[in-house]
Formats: C-alpha cells, structure tokens, sequence
C-alpha cells in the first residue's frame, strides 16, 4: 500500500480526488488508526459504485457533504455521520437505481439539502417528512407519483425540485409549504393549478418548462413575490391581464409557446430584466412593451415581426437584443439611443443593407447579421471601438 499524507487544515477539490483514487487503487477495507487521523478534517467526500467503504470512514466526525452516485447498495452506516449536512443519492445509469431510502435516514438531523435524482422511487418517503431542518429537497428525474399528507411537516423547506416525474398534478399538502422560494415543476404533464396555489406567498422562482399548459395559469398571478417566472415549451396561446400584479418580477421564459399577441398590461412590470419570447408567433409588438424601462436582456427571435417601433430608445437599459429569424428589414433610427447595448443579433432576417443606425451604438461587443443579404460592412463600423465579434456571412 502507498502511504498518503495530508498536511492541509482545508482541502481542495484537487485532494479529494487523491484520496478516492488512493482508497480505490488500494481496494481499502480498514482505515488504519494514523490513517483516520490524517483524514480527520475531511468534510467532503464522494463514493462511486458499489466499493468497498471502510467502515472507519463513518467515523470521521467532520464529514458534512456525502455524494453517493451509480451505488445500488447504500451503507446504513451513512446514518452515523450525524453531522451531515448535504446528501446526494445520485444514479444516472441503469443498475444503480434505488426504489427505496434505508431505515435511519431520519437520524441525520441536520441534514439540510437531500439530492435523490435519476432513481425508482415511485412515492415520496413518508420517513423524510421527519427531517425538519431540510432546506433543499432534489427528485428531479424520478418516478415519483404519490405523496403523503406529513409532507406539509417540511416547514424549512425553501428548495423543491420535481422535474421529470411525469406528475400531472400535486398534493395539496405542498401548497402548505409557506416558506418555500424556489419549486421546480419542469418537464411534467400539469395542465392547471388550483387556486390555493395563492398560499405559496413567499415563492421567488417558478420553473414550469415543458408541461401541458395551453393558457397562462391565472393562479400564478396571485404569486406577488415572484421574480423568475419560467414557462417556456408549453402550449399557451394567450395570458390574462391580471398578470400586471406580478410587480416584482425580474425574469419571465414565455419562449416555445403559441402566443400570437402580448396583453397591453405587460407594461406593469416595471422591475423586469429579462424577457424571452423566442419562438412563438408574434407579429408585433405592443407599444406597450417598450415601457419596460428596466429591461436589459430582450429575445424575440423566431416570431413572425417586421417592424420595431421607435419606441424602442425607451429601453435605456437594454444589454442584449435578439431579434433573429424575423421578417425585418430595417431597424428602427432611435435604436441608436441604446447606449447600453452589447449584444444584437439579427441573424436570418430581410436585410439588404447592414443598418448604419448599428455605427452609432459605440459599446456594441457582438453583432450578428449572418444569414441575411448583406454584401460588406459600411465603412464607419470603426466607430464601433469595442466591438469584438461580427458576423455577416450567408
């Protein structure tokens, strides 16, 4: 056996790594007594597939974070590490998968984040609702499809991930889940949500991608403290009006819908940053929008839009513009007020001309005209000191 030695009070990613391959290299049974001392600062550690694990290695008292991956077996012993704070339980290929968590989880009290993706469990472990300190809870890609009532026990929980479960709908005990800011909801089959949905009164950020909506859920509206908003790939046609009261919202994915038109109280969102509506099929856009005047990332590309209006100087904080696969064939004179811009892309649109107005906007870093008519760049591009990407090829 090669001897190891730490002399480091903190260890880094790069020690880590050492030290599995010494343990898996020396197909390691024991720890030696020396040896535990050596590793006695160790707080993270990482087993992969089913290796012999020591057993004096669930005696190291420092051990906070514990990632378990493409490991069929789990140690009960994982359940003597009572200062664990972080648990992965992780299976991306077939074999490895668990149905079931091992008796004494519930030991680990002060576990406060729990990651279960990519496994079998095709209901939610009633034995979790007892670990009250968990502040993230992960079971994004698994199978799960029931719930039990004592879920609402969770009242620490802030962190909720649910993609890829297939869940056509959620227990009404998770709306009980007050203090919860972030629930991700992706690539599932819900079509509604109930009205209770209201209570989650301190939910920050919303990811809905990829279910089977076909109107924006009006309940949502009813989330006041919402600032991220993600419904993007879903079906929606339209959205109501009442979506004005979502004052405090930063960020909305409206991209890989059906949306022919926006509504006019879109303007209400004075503290939005970021929009995208990528992909839809939008023929313009309301005056109304251009009073956003907070926002700084816009995406329209891939609409069905000809003009922009001259309203758009109104946006005095835009970063970003993407405007690609349009129909548009000039741009707007007083774009050349976006004195923020760093980024347009208007590849695969209608132009002729590489428009002059973009000679003005002197902190342009990137400009994308690829796939449109253009033959050269005007002379005055110069004036563009920053610039540092162009593209106008066919």
């Amino acid at each position: 056996m090669k001897n190891m030695t730490i002399k480091k009070e903190t260890l880094t990613d790069k020690d880590f790594k050492i030290i599995k391959k010494w343990i898996k290299d020396n197909n390691i049974e024991y720890l030696e007594k020396a040896t535990k001392e050596k590793l006695s600062n160790l707080t993270e550690f990482t087993i992969n597939r089913d290796y012999n694990i020591p057993k004096e290695f669930f005696k190291l008292k420092n051990i906070k974070k514990l990632g378990i991956i493409n490991r069929k077996i789990i140690p009960k012993e994982i359940y003597s590490l009572k200062n664990l704070e972080i648990l992965f339980i992780v299976s991306y290929k077939r074999g490895y998968k668990i149905d079931k968590i091992p008796d004494g989880i519930t030991k680990l009290k002060k576990l406060n984040t729990l990651r279960l993706s990519y496994n079998n469990l095709t209901e939610f472990p009633k034995e979790l609702c007892d670990l009250v300190n968990l502040q993230s809870l992960m079971f994004s890609d698994s199978k799960i499809n029931k719930f039990p009532e004592e879920i609402s026990k969770l009242k620490n929980l802030k962190k909720f991930d649910l993609s890829g479960n297939g869940l056509i709908s959620l227990p009404d005990a998770i709306y009980d889940l007050e203090n919860l800011e972030v629930l991700n909801m992706s690539n599932n089959g819900i079509k509604t949500f109930p009205k209770n949905m209201s209570k989650l009164k301190n939910l920050k950020e919303l990811n809905l991608w990829n279910n089977n909506f076909i109107e924006f859920p009006e309940e949502l509206c009813n989330l006041v403290n919402i600032e991220k908003l993600v419904l993007s790939g879903n079906r929606i046609n339209k959205f109501p009006e009442s979506i004005s009261k979502l004052k405090k919202l930063k960020e909305l994915d409206l991209s890989g819908n059906k949306l022919n038109n926006l509504p006019k109280d879109i303007s209400n969102l004075k503290n939005l940053k970021e929009l995208n509506l990528w992909n839809n099929n939008l023929l313009e856009l309301p005056e109304e929008l251009y009073n956003l005047k907070n926002l700084e990332i816009l995406n329209i590309s891939y609409n069905k839009i000809k003009n922009l209006s001259e309203k758009i100087s109104n946006l005095n904080k835009l970063k970003e513009l993407s405007a690609s696969g349009n129909k548009l064939k000039i741009l707007p004179k007083n774009i050349n007020k976006l004195k923020e811009l760093n980024t347009i892309d208007l590849a695969d649109n209608k132009f002729k001309e590489f428009p002059k107005e973009l000679c003005s906007l002197i902190n342009l870093k990137e400009i994308d005209l690829s796939l449109n008519k253009i033959k050269k760049a005007p002379k005055n591009i110069t004036n563009i000191k920053k610039l540092e990407k162009l593209d106008i090829s066919n």
